[in-house]
């Protein structure tokens, strides 16, 4: 899978985003579909003075009928939790600080079809304690 309609280098994000007025700065670096699971790899960076919060269970993977994939693994580094540990777990980013961060759906199989076109979400990014959602359409 990849982001709709861009294209990226080896060596560049395939998205980047700018959110609360540009103090966290939020990056799409990959995102593939390998057999039945749905793979996408982000950076977020704080580039303010505020607290960034990033919960790493409030990622989902919607078809455009409106069907959710299951989140198999959210990942912070190297360590890894499964979706229900995963909610909740908060990631903290004091300024300057930047964090990887990893999701796993799948499998597709029992998700449905229609996950030629879907859409990546991300709502789990708090800047000073406000809500900043990121939807990134995707598409095999």
């Amino acid at each position: 899978m990849k982001p709709a309609p861009a294209t990226a280098s080896a060596t560049s994000p395939l998205r980047v985003e700018r959110l609360a007025q540009g103090r966290v700065e939020y990056q799409v670096l990959t995102a593939a579909c390998t057999g039945s699971t749905v793979v996408v790899e982000r950076a977020v960076a704080n580039k303010g003075d505020d607290p960034v919060r990033v919960d790493l269970g409030r990622v989902q993977l919607r078809s455009e009928a409106g069907e959710d994939a299951a989140l198999a693994l959210a990942c912070s580094g190297a360590e890894c939790l499964d979706p229900s540990s995963a909610r909740g777990q908060i990631a903290a980013l004091e300024p300057g600080q930047s964090l990887r961060l990893r999701a796993e759906f799948g499998p597709l199989d029992d998700a449905g079809p229609g996950f030629d076109r879907a859409a990546f979400i991300d709502e789990g990014i708090f800047v000073a304690g406000r809500l900043a959602v990121v939807a990134v359409p995707l598409e095999r």
